[in-house]
Formats: structure tokens, sequence, C-alpha cells
């Protein structure tokens, strides 16, 4: 499958390309470093999943569990397709489900690329709610309602799996279908690359714009609360967007310079992204403990107690003004 997008190639450290780096080297990047970056990134939104399921019942929240837990995925189907088959492999031992293998090895690849544009699709998402929330805060705690939001996380769950069919259908193909190639290669750059960087961009410009312009007005809640969503939101876009760019890049040297393909550049571009990618899905857990002071007691109180007592979600959800802040806040 020599056509395949850059981010979904089969890694093997059982190569002979003299150009790829030695197994060693393929060895400490894939088999040791993003195999414990995703090991965090498993636990971390493996328990951000957990406490905010039992932290408050708002919509926002509801918006971050379904983000944790795409990038739960991601850390979980990245490391079963690349990093464990790198790290058996420089053992000896054989790996059934790695990427030589049609079925077991394509799925896995499927299910990775359907996670990490289920992420990418949810961080959109949740910047659109910061806009609306912070711009119009009265009318987002009215449209953003429980029931609202679960047909929303439906509806992109569902968007992203028809977006994604016509790759599972390439892993499964058996002969090359250059067609479905470019069709696949077409969806993933417009819905991948093109449409939500951007939007992210600018979203996130004009959210903390507005954020720095209310705590300088004194405005819409204190500035202590106006600065730590601030520091949220870029922290969050920060590791997003070198992320997203640096998979473009990939993408488009794979595709226009096809002379690149098996080089040093193209393998150490490939290694910083997938690195990259796999921070950037394991990351958020860490961001919402430094600056959301609520969140990070309630991991206190989770790991202490071995449950969380749920917050007063009854007067939030009757005060409009209390539900806006608390998506004007973050966690």
């Amino acid at each position: 499958m020599d056509n395949e997008l850059v981010p979904n190639m089969n890694i093997s450290a059982n190569s002979t390309n003299p150009l790829k780096p030695n197994v060693l080297t393929e060895f400490i990047i894939y088999g040791v470093f993003l195999n414990i970056i995703s090991i965090l990134g498993i636990a971390g939104n493996g328990l951000g999943v957990l406490v905010l399921s039992r932290f408050t019942k708002s919509p926002f929240n509801l918006l971050l569990i379904s983000l944790s837990l795409s990038d739960l995925g991601v850390c979980l189907f990245h490391s079963l397709f690349v990093g464990v088959p790198v790290f058996l492999s420089y053992l000896n031992i054989s790996c059934s489900w790695d990427s030589e293998n049609v079925w077991s090895g394509g799925i896995i690849a499927w299910l990775f690329n359907l996670a990490y544009f289920a992420s990418i699709m949810f961080t959109l998402v949740i910047s659109m709610e910061r806009f609306l929330a912070v711009s119009w805060p009265f009318h987002a705690a009215q449209w953003f309602t429980m029931t609202t939001t679960k047909i929303l996380i439906c509806s992109v769950a569902l968007f992203t799996v028809c977006v994604k069919l016509p790759m599972l259908v390439l892993y499964m193909a058996t002969e090359e279908n250059p067609a479905l190639v470019t069709a696949v290669n077409i969806l993933d750059v417009t819905f991948e690359f093109a449409i939500p960087l951007p939007l992210v961009v600018v979203v996130n410009c004009i959210v903390i714009y507005k954020i720095r312009r209310q705590a300088n007005l004194g405005s819409s809640g204190s500035g202590e609360r106006a600065s730590k969503a601030t520091k949220i939101l870029l922290g969050i876009v920060s590791i997003y967007i070198p992320n997203i760019i640096l998979g473009g890049l990939v993408f488009h040297f794979t595709l226009n310079y096809p002379e690149l393909d098996n080089t040093p550049t193209s393998y150490s571009l490939l290694a910083t992204f997938r690195l990259l990618l796999t921070i950037n899905s394991a990351s958020n857990f860490v961001i919402y403990c430094v600056f959301g002071r609520d969140f990070r007691q309630a991991v206190g109180n989770c790991c202490r107690k071995g449950n969380t007592g749920e917050t007063t979600t009854t007067a939030a959800q009757s005060n409009p003004t209390k539900v806006a802040s608390s998506q004007d806040g973050g966690v």
C-alpha cells in the first residue's frame, strides 16, 4: 500500500532499506518513547474520563469526555499499530497484528486513524463551543443543553466513521485501487488539515482575545478565571497546531516529492510527527490538572477516596449565568 497517507505508513524493524535508521534507533523512538508516552496518555485520559464523569454533569464536560476518549484511542491504537510491533520485533518476537497483516493490522491502523480524526473533530467542536460561550454566554447556555450536546456528540461520531470508511476499504483491499487512494487522500487533506487548522487557529485567537478583553473590562467573572481559561486554551492549542502542521507537511512531501520517500528526511519527519501526535493526545490531562483547580481537587479526591462526590449541578443547570461561567473557565 505504497500510496497511502504517510501518517499511516507501515513500520517494520526488519526493513533492509539502507537509508532507514538502524534497528536500535527505531526501537528507542517507537519501541520505547512512543510506548511510554502512549501508556501515560492511556492512564491520564482514562483517569480524566473517570473524574469528568463524576465531577459535574454539564455539556462542556461531556465534550471534554468525548475528547479524552478519542485521545485515549489515539494512544492505545497508535501503540498497538507502531510501538508494540517495533518493540516485539526488536526482541525477535512475532506480532500477529503488525502492519503486514492485512486484517488485524489494517483494522488497528483504521481504528487509530478513526480516533485521531475524532480527536481533531472534538477539538474543533470544543473550540466552537468556547467561542459561543464567550461571545453569547446566555444564548450558549440555552443552545448547549445536555440533550443537544449528546446529539452533537453522536453526530460527530457518525460523521467521523463515514469520512473514514473509504480508508477501511483501502486497508482491506488486496489490489491497488488508485481512485480509492485519491479519494482517501482528498478526504484526509480536507477534513484533517485544510478545514480544522484555520478554524481552530482563528476561533481560539478570538476566544483568547475576548477573554482578555472581558478581564480588562472586569466583566464575565474574575480576571483569575479568565486567565485560567486563557492558559488552558493556549496549552491545548499550542500542542495541537504544531502537530497538525507537521502532519500536513508530511502529507505534502509524500504526495508531491516521492523521491524523498524512504530517506532520512522523511523518516525524521514521520518520527517527529508520530511522537508529537501521541504527546498531543496525552497532554490534555496534564493541562487540566495544571490550570484547572476544581479538576485538580477532584483528581485528589478520586485518588484519596476512590471516588469523587458530584458537585451541585442542579443549581448550575438552573442558573444560566453559572453554566456560562463554567464554560468560560473550563475545568
